[in-house]
């Protein structure tokens, strides 16, 4: 389907839809990536991923209030958090940290 989606005015779903019953289309994920209804609705948002660049995620499924935020906050990557673990929090020295790079204990 993607973005070449024609609307079949006798589909399953136009009947269900006219008979008052609240149906839609079964999508897979290449589908939603390209529907324009869940883009410019705000369900699909992209989010800057670190270094692997600007990656598209499922937004919020409903909108509680005017001016609700949608949180975009990542996940850390690999390791990111490694020095202030190792130093601050374990209270490693840098010779330590070395040994255990060097004996492939930590990376």
């Amino acid at each position: 389907m993607g973005a070449d989606v024609v609307l079949i005015e006798d589909s399953p779903v136009s009947r269900m839809q006219a008979a008052g019953v609240a149906a839609g289309a079964l999508q897979n994920s290449e589908d939603m990536y390209y529907d324009l209804q869940l883009r410019n609705a705000g369900y699909l948002i992209d989010v800057e991923v670190g270094r692997q660049g600007k990656m598209t995620f499922d937004g919020p499924p409903l909108f509680l209030s005017e001016g609700q935020k949608t949180t975009t906050d990542i996940a850390p990557l690999l390791g990111e958090h490694n020095d202030f673990i190792y130093r601050e929090l374990l209270g490693l020295k840098q010779e330590e940290i070395e040994r255990l790079i060097e004996t492939q204990v930590i990376y």
